[in-house]
């Protein structure tokens, strides 16, 4: 395993965008008047300015769920014993917008259980977290495009940094976290911020700064302040030894389709 120091986070699909695409070998339902609407933040909402949906079918225990981008690209299939909340159990595979997989993992009584597997390359690249019985989890990282740390010092990771519970909960942070700026709203603004810190040996981070800006203060701002919210990381090692390591998280701001 190699991979350099400078991680780039996946985080593509924690914010959809809209666009003209389908999923990838399934075809655009029809939304019937049952549907359920999210914004983008999970909530119910009516059809209008929604960013998800959900559609079901009736199964034995339960129902089939399918969560779709307002596009009709899928966003999540599952078995679910309830429709909305959903309890999951079973095998939930996650998809980016683009109709690539972006997460396959197991759940049991609606928790997160065994090997879960986060693509951030269309399916190639990947990180592999195992959940435990318990809440533990271990971690690698499977990549075939290793990028150079932004010091040039040739420092190599053999554990990535991450949430004390791993990249799902990085996930879930933002998601639950992100406000998206009101006068980006009104002026109808989105794109993609990405913030650049070190994660420290202690788990701390520092030097939190904009790597690449979205061009909009308001959304910049906002994916600053949800960095500085962080909780305290699992350090990097490097053979074993904890080391500093630059981190990279792409934030992506997209306004829900009328």
């Amino acid at each position: 395993m190699n991979f350099m120091s400078k991680i780039i986070f996946p985080l593509a699909f924690v914010f959809p965008f809209t666009g003209n695409s389908q999923s990838k070998g399934m075809c655009a339902p029809s939304v019937k008047a049952d549907t359920i609407w999210f914004d983008y933040g999970w909530n119910v909402m009516q059809r209008e300015g929604s960013t998800y949906y959900r559609v079901y079918t009736k199964a034995p225990g339960g129902y089939n769920i399918f969560d779709r981008y307002r596009n009709h690209s899928i966003q999540m299939t599952a078995f679910s014993t309830t429709i909305n909340p959903v309890y999951m159990e079973g095998e939930v595979i996650y998809y980016n917008i683009n109709g690539f997989k972006s997460c396959i993992v197991g759940f049991k009584k609606n928790q997160r259980l065994g090997p879960c597997k986060w693509y951030y390359k269309n399916e190639t690249d990947s990180a592999m977290y195992t959940y435990m019985p318990g809440g533990n989890v271990t971690y690698q990282l499977n990549s075939t495009a290793p990028v150079y740390n932004g010091y040039n010092d040739g420092l190599e990771a053999t554990e990535i940094p991450c949430f004390e519970q791993g990249v799902p909960n990085m996930f879930e942070f933002i998601r639950s976290n992100l406000n998206y700026p009101a006068e980006a709203l009104a002026k109808k603004q989105s794109g993609q911020t990405i913030i650049s810190f070190v994660v420290k040996k202690d788990g701390t981070i520092n030097g939190i700064k904009i790597d690449r800006s979205s061009g909009f203060v308001s959304l910049d701002q906002e994916a600053m302040r949800i960095v500085k919210l962080f909780p305290k990381f699992k350090a990097g090692r490097k053979n074993g030894v904890k080391v500093d390591v630059p981190f990279y998280v792409p934030i992506k701001f997209v306004l829900p389709v009328k």
